[in-house]
């Protein structure tokens, strides 16, 4: 008998796994043979501010002094745990939290070593392990379903078959408690109605379950959810952790509730660690500390209490901070002593791959796919997008100036005429467009870019067949009028002008007899008219594929 959509099974059809010193439920979605062991020794991060020199009226001197933010941090968590990281605001939980992970480091000088079943991995750890960011980041017009297959599509071993991701996915809906809203759109904010603030937190737990990670790593879990549903969430960490899993989540003033849940504590404060152990026990310490927690009292509460720098008695705060550190360090030479050095595991083999699971091809097939699916369920973003933005600009003021301009300059009175210059200068303005594109991702802010733009396209528009007849270009010039969209465009405009006129009327001698003089006079053959048309297009992709490649780079600098 299988159990119903949404519910757990029963505890009768649970298969547990046993070793040496822990009994796992073994669940679909991992194996407790792949479990992890984490530890980090003497950890010491510092901030280092650009070196910048002091002038006093006596001398000068640089400072470039570093800011330490942690002091010898030492830890552990085995799998079948679920660790908290608690402290006041700037007590270093973020930064212990980015080490652990190696994630945003680029501006911290890191010493100490974090370990996996006992081997530096460095970089190799976030392919280990999951990570559960604070703030979720969906596609609302996508169901939970669908969301889940994008993230099987992409993340996923890339040797395992569709069907098999497919009832990966199934796994995880059911495990994650997502049964009942599977089908269920995520939903945007004021604009479609979609799932719960819980269910999203669970579906950011379930996209990371999907790669069955042995070590995970949440960043404020409980960030803007109730009590009940902060309890909810927790609960299913506790599961996960239960099925042999490493859980290591930093969490802020949690209800006792919630607390009770997580089975040891790791406090920090000031950059320095106040505690680590069994939660079980930490009121017993903070009692030997000579800080005793009020009878009815919400342990986790009385921690941040006795942590926190208070503003205007930051003394006496400090000096409770350091009474507190001060007794942990006697008592952690004890625990050290207890820290794994074997492990009932073997190595990890780590295996060099790709950064990405899937092929390019498999990528862009699986983008086209989600990109697709919210366009057709928002069409109102169709609409909005191309009636304020493109619509108006490249469309509209282009039309509303053609429609002035030509008949007033007196060019080709047949209408189709009119409609071909139009297509064309749209087409050009387009490519304008697209060029601007392009300088604005290849700037860093707005006044790079406003210096930039006149310099580069200015050559464009005076090679571009204006102001100077393009056989009189000098050849070490030549070539940028074959990059100006305004070269080409003026061409095509001036073949649609003057190829079908047969006779000109002249009262002077120097006078073209006819529209094909009028072009060879300018360099200009009505047999390009269709290469200039597409040339114009093929630099419109042009400058978009530079502005792409431009983004790509900065983002990748980034991470």
């Amino acid at each position: 008998m299988h159990p119903c959509p949404g519910e757990r099974p029963a505890l009768s059809s649970l298969v547990f796994f046993k070793d040496k010193d822990s009994i796992f439920q073994r669940s679909p979605s991992f194996d407790p043979q792949n479990r992890i062991t984490l530890s980090w020794h003497n950890i010491n991060v510092f901030v280092k501010p650009k070196g910048r020199r002091i002038c006093s009226c006596r001398n000068q001197y640089d400072v470039n002094e570093k800011k330490q933010l942690l002091h010898n941090v030492n830890g552990e968590v085995k799998p079948g745990q679920l660790m908290a990281i608690m402290g006041a605001s700037g007590a270093g939980k973020t930064t212990l939290l980015n080490v652990l992970t190696n994630r945003n480091l680029r501006l911290l000088d890191v010493d100490g070593e974090v370990l996996v079943n006992g081997q530096n991995v460095g970089e190799s750890i976030m392919k280990l392990s999951a990570y559960v960011q604070q703030d979720d980041l969906f596609i609302g017009t996508l169901s939970v379903r669908e969301h889940l297959v994008f993230q099987a599509l992409l993340r996923m071993d890339k040797h395992l078959t569709y069907d098999e991701r497919m009832q990966r996915v199934d796994e995880v809906i059911l495990e994650l408690g997502l049964t009942k809203c599977a089908d269920t759109k995520i939903g945007v904010a004021g604009r479609v109605k979609g799932i719960s603030g819980g269910e999203a937190k669970r579906l950011a737990f379930a996209s990371e379950v999907l790669t069955k990670p042995a070590l995970m790593f949440c960043d404020e879990p409980t960030s803007g959810l109730d009590s009940f549903m902060s309890q909810s969430i927790v609960s299913v960490l506790k599961s996960m952790a239960q099925g042999g899993r490493t859980i290591v989540c930093t969490i802020h003033q949690p209800s006792s509730e919630v607390f009770e849940l997580f089975d040891h504590l790791f406090l920090m404060a000031e950059g320095r660690v106040a505690y680590r152990g069994r939660s079980s026990k930490a009121l017993d310490f903070f009692k030997r500390a000579g800080f005793e927690c009020p009878i009815n009292y919400n342990p986790a509460d009385f921690y941040i209490q006795n942590l926190a720098i208070i503003p205007g008695r930051e003394n006496e705060s400090r000096e409770k901070v350091a009474a507190i550190v001060s007794q942990f360090e006697k008592e952690a030479r004890v625990i050290e002593a207890t820290m794994s050095t074997g492990y009932s595991v073997p190595p990890l083999p780590m295996k060099e791959t790709s950064r990405y699971k899937a092929s390019w091809c498999a990528q862009f097939r699986a983008v086209i796919w989600r990109s697709w699916i919210s366009l057709i369920r928002d069409p109102m973003l169709i609409k909005v997008r191309f009636l304020q933005s493109l619509a108006p600009v490249l469309v509209f003021m282009t039309a509303v100036l053609i429609c002035i301009v030509y008949w007033m300059a007196g060019f080709n009175k047949d209408f189709t005429a009119f409609l071909i210059c139009l297509a064309i200068m749209i087409l050009v303005s387009n490519t304008a467009a697209s060029f601007g594109y392009m300088i604005s991702c290849i700037s860093g802010s707005l006044n790079v870019a406003l210096s930039l733009g006149t310099p580069l396209i200015m050559p464009l528009v005076l090679f571009g067949g204006f102001y100077l007849n393009a056989a009189s270009v000098p050849v070490y010039f030549v070539w940028l009028k074959y990059i100006s969209m305004f070269y080409y465009g003026n061409e095509a405009v001036l073949i649609n002008q003057w190829s079908n006129v047969k006779n000109i009327t002249c009262y002077t001698p120097m006078c073209a007899p006819d529209g094909k003089a009028v072009l060879a006079s300018l360099n200009f053959s009505e047999d390009n008219f269709l290469r200039d048309i597409l040339l114009i297009v093929v630099l419109m992709i042009f400058f978009r594929i530079l502005a792409f490649l431009a983004l790509l780079i900065r983002s990748s600098r980034k991470t």
